[in-house]
């Protein structure tokens, strides 16, 4: 779909000159998923501009809007091959380079479910951005569901939204799960590998986010340039990933620890990358960078986020043990001490901390 200045909606996309700018600094505390009301720190240290960005380009990409779905968008692509391993350099252990969940039934509920778990802490961070009507908001690697509904409530009737992620499947869904809103903002689902893709569907926007993406990649960096690039000047970015590190179990179980720690260093890329989000933002030339900290609630045996590990672990097992057949037993011995132990009354799981990031991006 094409946006032009004549068009009626063409002039969301025209520059916002006029608009009062954001401010330069800001606060934001370390909030429970809760109550959002535990102390946090903050970040606020200016970086050099990003370069200047192409315009619009709609016709990238397969599109799944309201008024229907492409033939490309209802094609259910294959799993990744057992075999899909990224031979390390000296010293590193092989990781996958796909993203190892697939976009099977269980993991499209996963995620949708994922997404109503994390929406109070969505709200948290989207507060302290100065989201106006009218805004034209990009949610990069939405999966089936993401922020969407969210960043729709936002920027209103007069606004944009646009979900991009690679998976033509979870495009679809997000399309479908989208398409009764009536009367909402106008929404376009497109498929989109931002890593690989040379020309993104859409520039000029005012907000890009970015959830539980930059885990999966081997270069984080690229991911969210690519996101700034969907940006106008002084648009802003929001950036939410965990940090597997304080991902853990009470009463405390070594194997949980050395569980976890064995698929983190087998994972598509760095589970731990939340802890950095500030200064990676920092390094790509956003500005005024602000973080928060989320600390969720433990899981007891009736969340599902209980036996999320093992679910990883299960998922993934073939693809972490094909590179280290003499592995299998102990990896196996693993699993065995971790289910024991979770089968066991009085246990809870501490989810990882979510860390969260945003600024604005500032041309030269």
């Amino acid at each position: 779909m094409d946006f032009h200045r004549g068009d009626q909606r063409g002039r969301l996309w025209a520059s916002r000159s006029d608009r009062t700018p954001g401010p330069t600094r800001s606060t934001a505390p370390r909030t429970d998923a809760r109550t959002g009301r535990l102390p946090g720190a903050v970040r606020n240290t200016p970086s050099p501009n990003h370069p200047a960005l192409p315009s619009l380009n709609a016709s990238a990409g397969q599109s799944c809007s309201r008024s229907g779905t492409t033939a490309a968008s209802r094609h259910i692509p294959q799993p990744v091959p057992p075999n899909d391993v990224r031979k390390p350099s000296h010293g590193e252990p092989r990781r996958l380079h796909a993203y190892v969940l697939g976009s099977s039934d269980e993991e499209v509920r996963r995620l949708i479910a994922q997404s109503a778990q994390l929406r109070p802490a969505a709200e948290v961070a989207l507060d302290r951005i100065p989201i106006q009507p009218g805004w034209r908001a990009v949610d990069v690697g939405c999966g089936p569901l993401g922020i969407l509904d969210l960043l729709e409530s936002r920027v209103g009737p007069s606004g944009i939204v646009i979900g991009l992620d690679r998976d033509r499947r979870t495009i679809q869904v997000a399309s479908r799960r989208q398409a009764d809103r009536r009367g909402g903002p106008h929404l376009i689902c497109k498929v989109v590998d931002v890593r690989a893709d040379s020309a993104l569907p859409v520039t000029g926007a005012d907000l890009a986010h970015v959830r539980l993406l930059l885990a999966h990649v081997p270069d984080p960096e690229r991911v969210v340039r690519r996101a700034l690039a969907t940006l106008r000047p002084g648009g802003w970015v929001l950036v939410q990933e965990y940090d597997w590190s304080t991902w853990s179990c009470d009463p405390h179980l070594p194997a949980f620890e050395e569980l976890r720690d064995r698929i983190a260093d087998l994972w598509t890329g760095d589970v731990r990358i939340g802890r950095r989000l500030g200064a990676l933002l920092e390094s790509t030339g956003v500005v005024s960078v602000s973080t928060n900290t989320i600390r969720h609630p433990a899981a007891h045996p009736k969340d599902d986020r209980y036996t999320l590990l093992l679910h990883f672990t299960g998922v993934i097992r073939a693809r972490l043990l094909a590179h280290a057949p003499a592995g299998v037993e102990p990896f196996d011995r693993l699993v065995d001490a971790v289910r024991r132990h979770l089968g066991q009354p009085g246990r809870r799981i501490t989810d990882p901390d979510l860390h969260q990031a945003w600024g604005q991006w500032q041309a030269r």
